[in-house]
């Protein structure tokens, strides 16, 4: 009984990321307000935090199975890619007509082909995976709901058009199915260097937080991450590449 406690354990993680995504679809839907709006984020912030727990969860106990990890990229797909989609159309896109609605819809899509590329890759590789190759689809998420935060919390007139929103959703889903690499920090270990770069990450994070407000703060965080993706792809690019057709001519050696 109390193995199957156990593996049961992380699958609630899993099961309430769902939850909270579903939440967040229903806060929105009809007439919602900035405050409805505000809740739904608050709600896949959430989801977030499960989907980081499950997966240690299972690790810490030793209770990862194929089936949590099935469950997994559905809650995924729930939480982080259909439940933004409708938060973001909802937010900024519906007057857009079908031009709105398929760019929701891309993100979807693509959310679910970077979840599928993911699950391919990692079964292929063994041990820690340094990068992600394209934009994690919580971070996706996380970067298009901190702009729909930083908006709904200001009460003022939107900083961003319709149309300036309908490119942001775009650019985010390309980068998903992108060969754009993110770093993961799970081969991260202890020591002086990663102890002073957290306290550094800490300290600005509460600045921002009370000096401005923390939905900038959510912005900033999430901004910086997708950014510093693209600006390693850039600094690294040629010797990534370098690397990868040394590897391939020594699989055809």
């Amino acid at each position: 009984m109390k193995n199957k406690m156990l593996f049961a354990l992380p699958n609630l993680f899993t099961i309430t990321s769902i939850v909270f995504g579903v939440y967040a679809m229903i806060r929105v839907a009809g007439a919602a307000g900035p405050n409805d709006f505000i809740w739904a984020v608050v709600a896949l912030a959430f989801s977030v935090m499960c989907d980081m727990m499950d997966g240690r969860v299972a690790r810490l106990t030793r209770t990862a199975s194929e089936f949590g990890v099935q469950l997994d990229s559905l809650a995924d797909l729930v939480a982080f890619g259909v439940a933004p989609a409708i938060v973001f159309y909802n937010w900024a896109l519906k007057d857009l007509g079908i031009a709105g609605i398929a760019a929701a819809a891309m993100f979807v899509v693509c959310g679910a082909l970077r979840l599928a590329r993911f699950n391919v890759m990692a079964g292929k590789h063994k041990g820690v995976l340094r990068h992600f190759t394209g934009l994690p689809i919580p971070a996706a998420a996380s970067f298009i709901c901190s702009v729909v935060l930083l908006e709904a919390y200001s009460n003022g007139a939107p900083a961003l058009s319709s149309g300036q929103m309908l490119v942001l959703v775009v650019i985010t889903s390309y980068l998903m199915i992108s060969n754009i690499r993110f770093r993961t920090f799970k081969d991260a270990r202890p020591s002086p260097a990663s102890f002073s770069l957290f306290v550094l990450i800490a300290f600005c994070s509460t600045y921002v937080g009370t000096t401005f407000s923390v939905p900038v703060m959510l912005f900033g965080m999430a901004t910086t991450y997708v950014v510093l993706g693209l600006v390693e792809e850039v600094v690294f690019f040629r010797a990534r590449r370098r690397a990868e057709v040394d590897d391939s001519d020594e699989q055809i050696a």
